[in-house]
């Protein structure tokens, strides 16, 4: 074992700094790939001997590790959190009101991007990412090799416990849909920027100004049902996490709900699981962003009959909280 004692262990001979679109998990996985140091003797150190990622309270030691700024670490360790007895998550400088809107102890990644880059992308770590932007492929959470599912304990960042290089695989194609919101969510988590002055009416144009926790919730409330049974919510699914491929389903369904351009209303808003929770806790900036969606996206005589009129007052046909 590298490590000198059960505390702090000493630095690595090898260290960087974290990237500023990294992982913190892939961080310490490529920093104890370079050091040729096993993930379970990092496993040993900073929390029990089976573990299979690197948890928030772990952030300062990996910094004293690997020589990183301790801030730098913390933000891109997802840290867990409890408020109006809700659990919640801080990431990358982000408050997300969902914990199933991460999905960092199940890690996915772009076979591509993994092997040109040499990290791992936090916007990975957002389970409505589903896709990778440049190379417009699916991102992947199993070994297509040995189908088992991938985990931050292998033996290095491009390669699964079976030894096959995940530049050997051979990825699915993504949809459109799916390469949309996995951009727009990179941008927010990474380069937030202002919102236009000017709106129009496409939904994809609206939805990009929300807070990357209220277009999660929104996209994942009204796909998520798409899944399941008689478009039924299953206890413990609709809150649990899903598969890359199954939040892919998730992802394509939530958007088809909307119209594109100028085409009108596709499809009711009903089946649409935690709908009205999203609205009741929208942010002020969020709010009428929403209420703008949902105006565009609903009939007039249905968007008059929700009684918006600065108080929340929502009656879709909504299956309720399982």
């Amino acid at each position: 074992m590298f490590f000198l004692d059960n505390t702090w262990g000493q630095p690595l001979p090898i260290t960087d700094a974290i990237g500023r679109e990294e992982s913190g998990n892939g961080y310490a996985l490529r920093m104890l790939e370079l050091n040729a140091v096993p993930f379970s003797d990092l496993a040993n150190l900073i929390s029990s001997p089976g573990h299979r990622y690197v948890q928030h309270e772990a952030a300062n030691k990996i910094a004293f590790l690997f020589g990183a700024e301790p801030s730098s670490v913390q933000r891109a360790i997802p840290k867990s959190f409890k408020r109006d007895g809700l659990m919640q998550v801080w990431f990358m400088g982000h408050q997300l009101t969902r914990t199933y809107l991460i999905r960092h102890t199940r890690p996915q990644l772009c076979p591509l991007c993994i092997t040109e880059t040499g990290y791992a992308k936090a916007v990975w770590d957002l389970s409505l990412t589903t896709a990778c932007p440049t190379h417009k492929i699916r991102l992947i959470d199993r070994c297509p090799a040995c189908d088992r599912r991938l985990a931050w304990r292998r033996p290095g960042l491009n390669v699964c416990w079976c030894n096959t290089p995940f530049s050997n695989l051979r990825p699915n194609n993504a949809h459109e849909s799916e390469i949309w919101l996995s951009q727009t969510l990179e941008s927010k988590l990474v380069a937030p920027s202002g919102s236009p002055s000017v709106l129009n009416n496409n939904p994809k144009t609206i939805m990009s100004l929300l807070s990357l926790d209220c277009l999660m919730r929104l996209i994942r409330c009204l796909g998520v049902t798409s899944i399941m049974k008689n478009n039924r919510p299953v206890p413990g699914k609709v809150t649990g996490t899903l598969s890359t491929a199954q939040m892919s389903e998730v992802v394509i369904s939530g958007l088809d709900r909307w119209p594109d351009g100028e085409q009108q209303h596709k499809r009711p808003m009903d089946k649409a699981w935690d709908l009205k929770h999203l609205l009741a806790q929208a942010t002020v900036a969020d709010w009428p962003i929403l209420t703008n969606l949902l105006h565009f996206a609903t009939r007039i005589e249905e968007f008059e009959g929700l009684g918006f009129d600065g108080q929340l007052s929502l009656d879709f046909t909504e299956v309720q909280d399982a």
